[in-house]
């Protein structure tokens, strides 16, 4: 090979048509089994964290569609990801999370469309807010409304007796103290001031989360604190638009928590904080945004739909030139509710699948390239290849055997040859469709151990 002795320009001749450059055109399409995001509609997803971001990570029942997506977000960066959950209806369904705990009819908001065409002027029992979306998941999420000046901070009046190294502090009966403070509220106690979290209040008593560590004494009034106060610059008040109005006290401020840590992976941690909402219908900030606490939760959170008006206030939801006062009624303590009763539901159905599968059928709505399987069936499989490969004509469906043809199959020697040929011959022919010959085993580094995972991703 020749080479220069001196500086100089070398023009080389490089043959590049053995590279296949990852073309933003190559657009992959899957339905698949999340515990987490919205069910029934097309996302867009360009990467692995992405995924995890709209659906979670994988569980024990979602690892094989959550690898079979994200193997494919390895090499390309265009993947328009379904979830579907077992639509079946009684206890094998998915539901969401709602604020109300006792609500045993259940509810299931798929998405954004689902919830603006029945569900937008709220569901009777549910409780105020309801998880976004269907699954175990929402069970993590708090939600915790600051509906006052009087929420955020006031002062108790009333004798109460604080003991070092001890989690409780006694009121006087006179002092009405569990009429006064909820559980999360913060207490400053003592001469050093210290700020301990509330954990329960029983009659007079109140529980502390930790002990109080400082000299034994007892004080005439306590300084209670909003949990989430510092997280705001100064307690709710009254926006300006309504101000202008002759209105008052509308604003409050809203915190999503992660309480059981599902989604941070640490207990208690903020994901959301909402600050100076308004309860006062169509109410704007002075920059235009809207800001009425209903439809800004509904369209700026992650986490949450608005079901219902929290108990106690007044004038929820009532015009905002109406020059009211909204500060009226009950609001004179923090409203939190942790959700419950959400669940994952039954492993979905072949027909769940084909249902999230209908949603790539037409190339009028949305154009794609490839037609990940997954961990599919026969059923699943002939369904995809007749009804949205073979229909569309402009795209093909990538397909693997069955588990239990390649992965420990007890057959005799050469078994799985006999059984991969068995289920290709189960599927029609076709030039819209592709099948290769097993799976793989992949280390799953959400959950430390490896799992068997379809090649088709």
């Amino acid at each position: 090979m020749g080479f220069q002795v001196s500086p100089g320009v070398n023009v080389s001749e490089i043959d590049l048509t053995t590279i296949i450059p990852a073309v933003s055109t190559t657009t992959g399409a899957f339905a698949g089994h999340f515990r987490w995001g919205p069910v029934g509609q097309r996302v867009l997803v360009d990467s692995e964290d992405t995924l995890v971001k709209n659906f979670n990570g994988p569980s024990a029942n979602t690892y094989a569609d959550f690898f079979t997506a994200a193997n494919f977000l390895a090499y390309g960066n265009f993947l328009y990801v379904t979830r579907v959950v077992n639509a079946n209806t009684g206890a094998v369904q998915a539901r969401n999370a709602c604020a109300n705990g006792s609500y045993s009819t259940g509810i299931v908001i798929k998405n954004e469309e689902d919830y603006n065409n029945n569900y937008l002027t709220g569901v009777a029992g549910a409780g105020p807010w309801t998880a976004k979306y269907p699954g175990l998941y929402g069970n993590s999420l708090r939600v915790s409304i600051c509906p006052s000046a009087n929420a955020y901070e006031s002062t108790i009046t009333g004798s109460c007796a604080f003991t070092n190294n001890s989690t409780t502090v006694t009121y006087t009966t006179a002092t009405g103290v569990s009429t006064k403070v909820v559980a999360g509220d913060i207490l400053v106690l003592g001469p050093d001031r210290l700020q301990l979290k509330v954990a329960s209040v029983s009659g007079n008593a109140v529980t502390l989360q930790s002990k109080y560590i400082g000299n034994t004494g007892t004080q005439s009034t306590t300084t209670r604190r909003w949990e989430y106060y510092n997280y705001f610059s100064s307690a709710p008040g009254t926006s300006i638009e309504v101000g202008r109005n002759g209105g008052s006290s509308d604003e409050m401020h809203i915190v999503v928590a992660d309480e059981d840590g599902q989604f941070t992976g640490i207990a208690n941690t903020i994901v959301e904080v909402h600050a100076g909402v308004s309860k006062a219908l169509g109410a704007k900030s002075e920059n235009g945004t809207a800001i009425y606490y209903r439809d800004y939760m509904n369209k700026n959170s992650r986490y949450v739909w608005w079901t219902a008006h929290a108990t106690g206030g007044a004038n929820i939801g009532k015009g905002h030139t109406r020059g009211l006062n909204w500060g009226t009624g009950v609001q004179s303590l923090p409203v939190n509710s942790s959700l419950s009763l959400g669940r994952d539901g039954a492993l979905p159905r072949a027909a769940d699948y084909i249902n999230g599968y209908n949603l790539f059928r037409s190339a009028e709505a949305v154009d794609v390239s490839l037609i990940l399987g997954g961990a599919s069936d026969a059923t699943r499989a002939i369904h995809i290849i007749n009804n949205i490969a073979e229909y569309r004509k402009d795209c093909i469906a990538i397909l693997s055997p069955r588990k239990a043809d390649v992965v420990a199959n007890s057959g005799y020697s050469g078994a799985e040859v006999d059984d991969i040929i068995s289920f290709r011959n189960s599927l029609p022919s076709t030039s819209y469709a592709v099948i290769d010959s097993g799976w793989k085993y992949q280390y799953d580094k959400y959950n430390d151990l490896y799992r068997w995972v379809p090649l088709n991703g």
